[in-house]
């Protein structure tokens, strides 16, 4: 199913209730970190690698840290068109590439931001077809979703919004399916993960003092 900013139903509601105070969100260009996107945290990853035969090697940050955005909120971010702000990867036609993300945590994943790859000299690096696939700690995959992306213009460039659903979310693949050109690299501007963490469930504490009520009159019994 492909999804675009604004073609989501799931968030008709809440950007017309929200649209007056995010706008009131300052304007800058850096790390994202600790902003509310809808009820959800965005959660910055920790790491960044590109899945190959031979194991996986670490990329750089710059699919993540949100250099080159206009705005801390995804919800009104535009990225701009430096190449250095943006990630490309190897690639080989018909043999998807695969980057993934370390949440370094378990998260439940709700909100996927991403943003074209748009250098106005190369833009067939970008990717046209992706699929995000959601991992727990123990590498099982928990969920996913795949969606179209358009190519990128060369000026600021607005993110497309997915609306997925994983749980106990430890690592998330983007898997680049294809770009615009017959090109050895394929890529994207940056990327927002957002949700809720993970918390352990903590037993209720008349739980406990039933558990050792319990183990107290197996004892006696025994006795």
């Amino acid at each position: 199913m492909k999804v675009g900013l604004g073609t989501s139903f799931c968030r008709t509601l809440f950007l017309i209730g929200t649209l007056a105070a995010a706008t009131q969100r300052p304007v800058c260009a850096g790390v994202i970190s600790d902003y509310e996107v809808g009820p959800y945290q965005t959660i910055r990853p920790v790491s960044a690698s590109l899945v190959t035969d031979a194991g996986l090697v670490e990329l750089g940050s710059q699919a993540y840290d949100g250099d080159g955005l206009t705005n801390s909120s995804p919800l009104f971010a535009l990225h701009g068109n430096e190449a250095d702000s943006m990630l490309q990867v190897p690639f080989t036609d018909g043999s998807p590439s695969t980057v993934q993300f370390d949440l370094g945590g378990q998260f439940n994943i709700h909100e996927i931001w991403l943003w074209q790859f748009n250098d106005a000299q190369n833009l067939d690096v970008g990717v046209s077809d992706v699929e995000f696939v959601f991992r727990d700690e123990d590498g099982n995959v928990v969920g996913g979703l795949t969606g179209g992306v358009s190519m990128g213009r060369g000026d600021l460039v607005k993110p497309y919004y997915f609306c997925p659903f994983g749980e106990c979310v430890r690592f998330i693949d983007v898997i680049l399916k294809d770009n615009f050109g017959d090109l050895d690299l394929v890529g994207f501007s940056e990327i927002v993960f957002a949700g809720r963490e993970k918390v352990a469930e903590v037993p209720e504490p008349w739980l406990g003092a039933t558990s050792m009520l319990a183990l107290l009159f197996l004892r006696r019994r025994r006795k």
